[in-house]
């Protein structure tokens, strides 16, 4: 069980890359979503134990955060592209982006499907 929100934390950490200039600065928590009925009844049983401690991950103005590493980056900024709303991480030599649902809440495209983070 701790795998999956393990190997989900670790995707946000690797898929986050860029600095300041957004509004999306906090903590969040990490709930996987996104999966098929039968993956996610799992996700959803492992998410409700409470002795599973949940994933939270800091998001400031130019870095990302965790219980073991902080990542900096280059560029964190706000955009839109096609009617939606992304919130763009640069490093070096790539550009990678969450989609923006609302203040709050942010969408991300993992190796297993979706994590949603929200502001905590």
């Amino acid at each position: 069980m701790n795998t999956i929100k393990h190997g989900t934390l670790i995707a946000a950490i690797t898929f986050l890359t860029g600095c300041g200039g957004h509004d999306y600065e906090g903590d969040y928590e990490v709930m996987p979503t996104g999966f098929g009925k039968l993956t996610q009844a799992f996700v959803n049983e492992m998410v409700n134990d409470k002795s599973i401690k949940q994933n939270v991950i800091t998001i400031g103005s130019d870095y990302i955060e965790d219980t073991r590493s902080t990542t900096e980056f280059e560029k964190i900024y706000s955009m839109t592209k096609r009617g939606k709303n992304y919130l763009v991480f640069e490093s070096e030599n790539k550009t990678q982006h969450m989609e923006i649902i609302d203040e709050d809440t942010l969408k991300m495209k993992t190796a297993l499907g979706y994590s949603t983070l929200k502001r905590i």
